[in-house]
């Protein structure tokens, strides 16, 4: 199928190669039998093993300073303020929050090394799969920590006395978590889009 700004391939296990016309290099998204394909690498990144860029939640042109201010809404999946919506195009987006937990509950993570890269190996029922390189995370612009570390942004928040939180899925050096949550104008994190 072509496009004005993308050739999409669909392929026998029903995942997807979009080749981008223009700078973004070709992006696949794998069907691990959820409700949406998972891109098979990061934003910013150029293979599976490479963490990408980390990014402000609801920036969609990753120019927010170290006083960065989120928009003020709940929901940013597939909106203006989608960075991977206003990069990727199509319907590449953010995953909501329930796409996080099918990510989690509906498919087996196991700790594996791709090319000298500690990472997750997730393998949905379907027997396809996706690699989650460690990113760390930033505070600003200028520090990254906990680099063995992988933490995801999710396009959806939740309030509690505190402050305002963005979902965030991440593993660690023994284990992974879902509905955590950070600040959502506090961090930079990676970001794994989804394809409807």
């Amino acid at each position: 199928e072509v496009s004005d700004n993308e050739i999409r391939i669909i392929l026998k296990d029903g995942s997807e190669i979009v080749l981008p016309l223009g700078e973004i290099p070709p992006l696949k998204a794998v069907d691990l039998g959820l409700s949406v394909k998972w891109a098979s690498f990061n934003m910013g990144a150029s293979s599976e093993t490479d963490s990408g860029g980390l990014y402000y939640w609801g920036d969609p042109d990753n120019s927010g300073g170290d006083n960065y201010e989120a928009p003020p809404v709940d929901n940013i999946c597939g909106t203006i303020h989608d960075i991977a919506r206003t990069r990727w195009g199509s319907t590449w987006r953010l995953p909501d929050e329930q796409e996080q937990r099918e990510l989690i509950f509906n498919c087996t993570w196991r700790r594996v090394t791709v090319n000298g890269v500690p990472g997750m190996r997730i393998t949905g029922m379907n027997g396809n799969n996706i690699f989650l390189p460690p990113t760390g995370y930033s505070l600003s612009y200028s520090n990254k920590y906990e680099l063995e570390n992988g933490y995801y942004w999710v396009g959806e928040t939740y309030r509690d006395s505190n402050a305002n939180y963005a979902y965030v899925y991440s593993f660690n050096s023994t284990s992974y978590y879902y509905n955590g949550g950070w600040p959502k104008n506090a961090a930079r994190l990676a970001i794994r889009p989804v394809k409807e």
